[in-house]
């Protein structure tokens, strides 16, 4: 990326301070948002530059709040944080989105349910039965991974 293009660049971090701005004056500047959430105006240009390699989770918690942004918190725990990348994170997706994938992921989930029955009723699962069982734990899974979507939206949208 040549070195106009980086300033050019707008990152998550830039992308939810700019969207902020529209309703808070105060964040059309990164000086007046890094008054706000008590860092320097350096830190969050490097932030919203890609410049640090390492971030404080405490700025992007500020972040996050005061932006009225929490997919910052997904997107650093699933890209940033080495623990987190370990671990289903949210999406940002509309609420009819996630209305539909919800839906079928719960019409889906009788089919693991019957599944789940007929491999552990004998109280043994034998190597045939692994495949199936891990089809069962996807579909959990899945409706897992939307819950965290419904919450994303809602932390969003409702507050």
């Amino acid at each position: 990326m040549t070195e106009k293009s980086k300033m050019d660049h707008e990152n998550i971090y830039r992308k939810a301070r700019n969207e902020a701005a529209k309703y808070n004056d105060r964040l059309k500047s990164r000086e007046g948002a890094a008054e706000l959430m008590n860092m320097s105006a350096g830190t969050l240009f490097d932030y919203e530059h890609d410049l640090s390699k390492t971030k404080d989770p405490a700025n992007i918690v500020r972040m996050a709040s005061l932006y009225r942004a929490p997919e910052l918190l997904e997107n650093f725990c699933k890209n940033e944080c080495p623990i987190g990348a370990h671990h289903m994170t949210a999406e940002v997706k509309t609420i009819d989105r996630i209305t539909v994938q919800t839906l079928s992921a719960i019409s889906n989930i009788q089919d693991a349910k019957a599944t789940l029955l007929a491999i552990t009723e004998d109280g043994v699962i034998d190597d045939s039965e692994k495949p199936k069982l891990e089809e069962v734990t996807q579909a959990l899974e899945r409706i897992e991974k939307l819950s965290k979507d419904l919450k994303l939206w809602m932390a969003k949208n409702m507050g």
